[in-house]
């Protein structure tokens, strides 16, 4: 049986960032099966080649909406509405199998498209915890939330959750099944390093690098604090190198890292494919993340296991459910944990190579691409199953 598929992704499609990678790494495992995919995604984003059996479609609105960033914003709530209002007339004119909603789509798929189409919920993260943190009015409404956003996990399908934490949620917000289909890394190792113009800054210092969007809730705030503080204590032959961030949150923590006196070490390089990255990784002595809060494991973490370097992270669920003190230095939320982590990554020369080492072994044992793509292929063959046994 052939499985036709609507996939609802209220993303910018392509860009070099979390969510919309993750569904080019679902739709590309899904290559060569028979299972036939039509993406609706968002206007913007980058037209990129995609397996033949993918067709991208994107709705249509304002161009007052565009320019959207990471996270929930009130943008996103109407952008949703002329996504599912695209979908219903994809649904009139065309057979669908299963529709696959990313994110707080659900919600609106589950609301609005009825139920004649099964839907499967494809959860990267908790909508209500994002919605919370940004918005803490709401604090006094969380029960009503959460039962508005339980109700797509009741009615659908299946749920398919990127993190332990999150298949959890999803069970106890009504999930009927749910499928654990963590994010893998890119394996930086596979490829050569090459010089770039960028790399002969750091000749001769200590690097400790971040990658990924520059956000409030990944904590660069903390990072900066905390490189200071690393500094203050003697650390002159360092530098901190980050990769990421739109034009405007690069100003924004170029302006801070000048307040803090550290704007000598700190580079900021921009937006960067994840092809373009092995030679980073590979002169970095130290990979950190200070992301705040989150049930979602960053699809960084990942990558930076692959690189088999020391990691400092923050010792929330985000970072814990795939690390632990074998392969990473996990540390509280504030400046001095963040600076005192990142000395120990730098000064305890066999410990900290040592839990690189665990770190990348864990990658190859659990989040290679090709450990991905086989438990892709595994659950959409059992959602194919689903579908048919509902049919018969």
């Amino acid at each position: 049986m052939g499985l036709d598929a609507l996939i609802l992704a209220p993303q910018p499609f392509y860009q070099n960032r979390g969510t919309p990678i993750a569904i080019k790494l679902l739709c590309e495992s899904l290559e060569d099966t028979n299972i036939n995919i039509d993406l609706l995604c968002l206007l913007e984003g980058e037209d990129i080649p995609l397996p033949k059996n993918v067709k991208v479609l994107r709705t249509n609105y304002p161009k007052f909406f565009l320019n959207l960033k990471p996270g929930f914003s009130w943008k996103k709530i109407f952008i949703n509405l002329y996504l599912i209002n695209s979908a219903a007339e994809l649904i009139n004119t065309n057979k669908y199998d299963v529709i696959i909603a990313v994110e707080e789509a659900a919600i609106f798929a589950n609301f609005f498209l009825g139920k004649n189409v099964p839907l499967v919920v494809d959860m990267d993260s908790d909508i209500v915890e994002q919605l919370l943190q940004r918005f803490k009015f709401l604090l006094p409404f969380k029960r009503l939330l959460y039962s508005i956003y339980g109700s797509s996990f009741s009615n659908s399908l299946c749920t398919i959750a990127v993190s332990r934490e999150l298949s959890f949620k999803a069970v106890q917000l009504g999930a009927l099944q749910c499928y654990l289909l963590e994010d893998c890394g890119f394996d930086v190792k596979d490829n050569p390093c090459t010089e770039t113009d960028s790399t002969h800054y750091f000749e001769g210092k200590k690097v400790i690098l971040y990658t990924g969007n520059l956000e409030r809730y990944q904590g660069i705030d903390l990072l900066l604090e905390g490189f200071k503080i690393l500094i203050q204590k003697g650390f002159s032959d360092i530098c901190l190198v980050i990769i990421g961030g739109t034009p405007n949150s690069i100003s924004y923590y170029r302006k801070k890292s000048k307040q803090l006196k550290i704007d000598h070490a700190v580079f900021f390089l921009g937006q960067k494919k994840p092809e373009d990255l092995p030679p980073f990784f590979s002169l970095a002595d130290v990979l950190v993340s200070p992301r705040l809060f989150g049930s979602n494991t960053p699809m960084k973490i990942y990558t930076y296991m692959a690189a088999g370097k020391p990691i400092v992270a923050t010792a929330i669920k985000s970072h814990t459910q795939v690390l632990d003190e074998d392969s990473a230095y996990l540390v509280n939320l504030d400046p001095n944990s963040i600076s005192q982590g990142l000395m120990d990554a730098l000064l305890k020369g066999e410990e900290s190579e040592k839990k690189g080492q665990n770190a990348r072994l864990r990658f190859l044992s659990n989040y290679s691409r090709e450990q991905f793509t086989q438990r892709v292929r595994t659950i959409f063959n059992e959602i194919t199953l689903m579908i048919k046994g509902r049919n018969d």
